[in-house]
């Protein structure tokens, strides 16, 4: 009885202490918990935002983004075809997530209309007479060219033209090989490439990438080591309108870059490669340029053919067709066009699927043939260089000339002439023909081909 005395004073006396003391250790407990709590918590939300899977429809902006940026990633991964439709559907389906112009961090966007699928092309395979226009490279996106088809409703157009690399050498669809990425340093026009090629095909356009050789400003940029030596210019190189603009066709360098874009377009399933500016420079004052291992005249149309024969292999096991532009004059084959070019057509044709003369009128010189101004004489120009290319051919290479489809030097220019164009180069063979307009400007040829 006196020990429960004793505790009882002792706690009287020292009750203040002891409730110090006493709420000293809850206090540490709670603070222990609260942290174990907020670990918990933090632990969890760093596990819920960036460990969690993201569903293959969403994109998950984990920080500042600019939203057009987002856009043009996830564009392949939706079925809409045009991309300012993509655009306007993404903007619309995710404004919540998205304050002036960037997505919010931490925020999950939806994909419009995604597709699961990747998206793998195969050549049409189909041998029609084509009857194509041009598209220039800087008139290629996607939006564009549905708008020119959309134009060309009621015509018998098959197929397209399209510049994979024009001669100022910027590439229309994003590469994704190493050497030719360090060359091109601007976005890419045609923003999905498989998914145009899709498009076409289910519309059953028949595709061919024009890819202009030799002529690269891009290149010559880059690697002024590449170019033809001038040495009568400021920049040692040969130049068109004041731009450094051939690169040497037998450097090796040169011969790979490109061969490098032919094997990127074979495996998207195009239809066909086309090679324009397969040839040495002819134009301007060419005393003194110095090539490279040429010696002889003979030996350009020896480089030329090495490079021919090498996109030939690359081709052979594929169903991708190879063709070439050529001058129309090389089809009359004169010693002067041929030693300038290296386009001597019997050697450099053995390797191709079809060859397209740029046969046009207004391109051969006043009173040639007799003839005071021979773009106002389509029949006799288009009739005879066919017929000349044919004995220069072999018999499995099929002439698909290129038809004038612009108004240079022509006194009447209108439906007739193009039609006049279309009508003899279809009474000698029926392997197609393909409308060059620069500017794009085909209102006039397409209301010939809806009558055709």
């Amino acid at each position: 009885m006196q020990g429960k005395k004793s505790l009882f004073n002792f706690i009287k006396k020292f009750y203040l202490e002891i409730l110090i003391i006493i709420s000293s250790i809850v206090l540490i407990s709670l603070v222990e918990n609260k942290y174990a709590i907020n670990k918990q918590i933090k632990i969890f939300t760093k596990h819920d935002i960036t460990d969690k899977k993201i569903p293959d429809d969403t994109y998950f902006c984990k920080e500042k983004t600019k939203v057009l940026n987002v856009i043009e990633e996830t564009y392949k991964k939706s079925k809409i075809i045009s991309f300012k439709e993509y655009k306007n559907e993404f903007l619309k389906i995710n404004s919540n997530h998205i304050k002036n112009s960037y997505c919010i961090p931490n925020s999950y966007l939806k994909i419009p209309k995604y597709k699961s699928n990747i998206t793998v092309n195969q050549p049409l395979k189909w041998n029609r007479s084509a009857k194509g226009i041009y598209i220039r490279w800087d008139n290629a996106s996607i939006d564009n060219i549905i708008k020119i088809l959309d134009n060309a409703k009621g015509t018998n157009l098959n197929a397209l033209v399209i510049d994979a690399k024009d001669i100022v050498g910027i590439l229309t669809y994003k590469s994704n090989d190493p050497i030719v990425q360090k060359y091109q340093n601007n976005p890419p026009i045609i923003k999905d490439f498989p998914k145009l090629i899709e498009y076409l095909h289910n519309r059953n356009i028949y595709v061919i990438m024009r890819v202009a050789l030799f002529q690269d400003m891009n290149l010559v940029k880059h690697r002024k080591d590449l170019a033809i030596y001038n040495p009568n210019t400021a920049s040692k190189t040969i130049e068109y309108k004041g731009h450094p603009i051939w690169v040497d066709p037998a450097k090796e360098e040169v011969q790979d870059y490109n061969l490098r874009i032919v094997h990127e377009l074979v495996s998207y399933g195009v239809d066909e490669i086309q090679f324009d500016y397969i040839r040495y420079p002819a134009e301007g004052n060419l005393n003194g340029v110095v090539y490279y291992k040429v010696k002889h005249p003979e030996d350009k149309i020896q480089h030329l053919k090495n490079f021919l024969f090498k996109a030939w292999m690359i081709l052979y096991p594929t169903d991708v067709k190879l063709s070439i532009d050529t001058f129309g004059i090389t089809a009359w084959q004169e010693r002067k066009d041929i030693e300038a070019t290296g386009q001597k057509i019997p050697e450099i044709s053995i390797f191709l699927d079809y060859i397209s003369p740029m046969l046009y009128p207004s391109h051969f010189g006043l009173f040639f043939e007799g003839y005071h101004n021979p773009a106002d004489y389509p029949e006799y120009f288009y009739k005879k260089g066919i017929l000349l290319l044919k004995n220069l051919i072999p018999e499995y290479v099929k002439i698909r000339p290129w038809i004038q489809a612009f108004k240079w030097r022509v006194t009447n220019y209108n439906e007739n002439y193009i039609l006049r164009q279309i009508s003899t180069i279809e009474s000698i063979d029926d392997y197609g023909w393909l409308l060059w307009n620069a500017a794009n400007e085909y209102e006039l040829a397409f209301r010939v081909m809806r009558i055709q």
